[in-house]
C-alpha cells in the first residue's frame, strides 16, 4: 500500500481495515485491489444490476494487523 494512505487511513484515521468491493468481473479493480496487499474475503452473489446483468462482487480487505506483521 503506498506510504501516504497507510499514513491516511491507519495512522491519521486510526481505521483497523479497509475494505473493497468490485464487480467480480472488472478485473483492473481487483488487479489494483491485489497490488496494494488487499486479500480476497470472499465473493458476494446478486450484489448489483446494470442493464440486465445481476453483479457479482469480490470483497477484499486490508488489516492494520497484516501491515504490522510484514
Amino acid at each position: 500500500m503506498p506510504r501516504v494512505v497507510h499514513q491516511i487511513v491507519f495512522e491519521e484515521l486510526n481505521m483497523e481495515k479497509v475494505q473493497l468491493s468490485a464487480a467480480v468481473d472488472n478485473h483492473a479493480s481487483r488487479r489494483v485491489a491485489e497490488k496494494v496487499g488487499m486479500v480476497l474475503e470472499g465473493i458476494l452473489t446478486n450484489q448489483g444490476k446494470i442493464s440486465d446483468r445481476i453483479l457479482d462482487h469480490a470483497i477484499y480487505g486490508l488489516k492494520k494487523s497484516q501491515l504490522m506483521s510484514e
